[in-house]
């Protein structure tokens, strides 16, 4: 015990490793907006984590006098690095079968989330599993804000697949400083663009089916339940005799 309140801050910090771990990690975050590469260096950044994991994982195996920080030195570059790459890898300029890399006529979708309903106007996520070109089918991927009048919401479910044709446009930024920034927010969810849809650019191709590794499904199929559920307590409490 004498040796522990012996210790300086900094010291009582060394012994706690994963503490340093997201130290680095959460620097790398904050300095990655800072530091959007190109194509070309996004890719020279994923074959340097591979690099670095193996020469890290050498100077481990071999640590000794010469090596014998250098593997903590590599470790941590690795966190910094890996930090950046995550931060940016959802990012339509890095991801070569994005859809909006392609000339297409029209989509195919599958809705990521449960759809929400306000003022008439119908919001949810999507994923862009597909295109059509001139002629032929075009495997993509990406996720779009997809928005639509109707008073029907319960037309559409958490994976429903949908046909639409329409322009994607990239997010605007918000007009003045102190407008809510609706670009940012959905940059968080990797959603870069959106479309407004008619009544009469969209099909439902087939409707969704949980599956059981699904987490998302999953939770929503059982809170359906426990509404379902809820709504026929509470009409038999209502329609009972006094």
């Amino acid at each position: 015990m004498a040796i522990m309140k012996g210790l300086s801050f900094y010291q009582k910090l060394e012994r706690i490793p994963i503490l340093k771990i997201a130290s680095v990690y959460a620097i790398g975050l904050f300095t990655a907006p800072a530091l959007k590469l190109s194509p070309v260096w996004f890719q020279y950044l994923q074959y340097s984590l591979f690099l670095l994991t193996g020469i890290t994982l050498c100077c481990y195996i071999l640590k000794g006098k010469v090596f014998k920080y250098s593997y903590l030195i590599g470790y941590y570059m690795l966190v910094l690095l890996f930090a950046l790459w995550q931060f940016w890898r959802n990012d339509p300029l890095y991801l070569r079968n994005h859809f909006s890399h392609f000339e297409l006529d029209n989509y195919v979708v599958e809705i990521t989330e449960e759809p929400k309903a306000k003022s008439g106007v119908i919001r949810f996520s999507a994923e862009v599993i597909g295109g059509y070109s001139p002629g032929r089918f075009i495997a993509t991927t990406g996720k779009i804000m997809i928005s639509l009048k109707s008073t029907a919401k319960s037309q559409f479910q958490f994976a429903d697949r949908i046909w639409l044709e329409g322009k994607m446009v990239s997010v605007p930024p918000p007009l003045n400083p102190l407008e809510f920034d609706y670009k940012e927010h959905l940059e968080r969810a990797d959603i870069y663009h959106q479309i407004f849809l008619r009544t009469d650019s969209y099909t439902i191709i087939e409707k969704g089916t949980y599956q059981s590794a699904d987490v998302t499904g999953m939770a929503l199929e059982t809170r359906r339940y426990f509404l379902k559920k809820c709504g026929i307590i509470l009409k038999k409490r209502n329609t009972s005799p006094l």
